[in-house]
């Protein structure tokens, strides 16, 4: 396609795309939002810090980075575990269904007077990738860890889902939607991990990973013997010694 039939193609879709999105008011005064952005907040000095901002967010890089390096370290590997799994969470519902379900168009297609600062994505805008998985990394933190950590997290991911407004590739609904989709990820993944059947594996002293490919199996068994502190009574039945009575009741529970 040549590029004379590819500007014909694009306005063509232009038009369209337009004419259907003047029938709903809601999206109406998403777009002029984009627009007021770009008529009186966008200033010279603060193109490239905003760009700076929301590449960190590009395909949850950072927060997958970040996630990486708590699980890393054995004392936040509990944390680590909360963002991966709130990120996959995040994924699977954007990026998977919502994303190939509802085919919304990029603003800077639909309105014409919009420009953008960065690359054109070339996935669907509904809802923001980079709200999402910003949101459900950060509100895990938010949730679990201490407020000098949990704070800075999620002031990074509003600044995130703010910039992919001003550079122009989302409406509002995108984010506040990708928004609502991350925390309630990082919401089921914080509760998850606070659950002390699923925290006790990353907090024992022991690495679980080592526990759980120990060989020979004669091993792997007496290391759960130990960890329970199981001892036998008549008939076979287990009983906690007195010294881990309470470890061994949440471990029958």
């Amino acid at each position: 396609m040549g590029l004379r039939e590819r500007r014909l193609w694009g306005k063509i879709e232009r038009e369209t795309v337009r004419e259907e999105e003047t029938m709903s008011g809601w999206l109406k005064w998403d777009g002029e939002i984009l627009l007021w952005i770009q008529e009186h907040v966008r200033a010279g000095g603060l193109n490239g810090a905003m760009r700076a901002i929301t590449h960190l967010g590009d395909a949850g890089a950072f927060w997958i980075l970040l996630a990486v390096a708590l699980l890393i370290v054995k004392r936040t590997r509990w944390l680590g575990a909360a963002c991966a799994s709130a990120l996959a969470m995040a994924a699977l519902a954007t990026n998977v269904l919502l994303k190939n379900l509802v085919h919304r168009i990029r603003p800077y297609v639909a309105l014409e007077n919009l420009s953008i600062l960065v690359s054109e994505p070339s996935d669907w805008s509904f809802p923001s990738g980079h709200a999402t998985a910003s949101f459900a990394a950060a509100w895990a933190l938010f949730r679990l860890a201490p407020k000098k950590v949990g704070v800075p997290a999620l002031l990074l991911a509003i600044l995130i889902a703010l910039s992919r407004l001003y550079v122009g590739v989302h409406y509002p609904t995108d984010v506040l939607a990708g928004a609502a989709i991350g925390i309630l990820s990082g919401e089921i993944s914080a509760r998850l991990i606070r659950n002390r059947r699923v925290s006790r594996l990353f907090e024992n002293d022991s690495c679980f990973l080592e526990k759980i490919t120990e060989f020979p199996l004669e091993t792997a068994a007496k290391n759960v013997y130990d960890r329970f502190s199981f001892q036998m009574i008549r008939g076979g039945t287990p009983r906690c010694s007195s010294r881990r009575r309470r470890s061994c009741a949440r471990a029958r529970n």
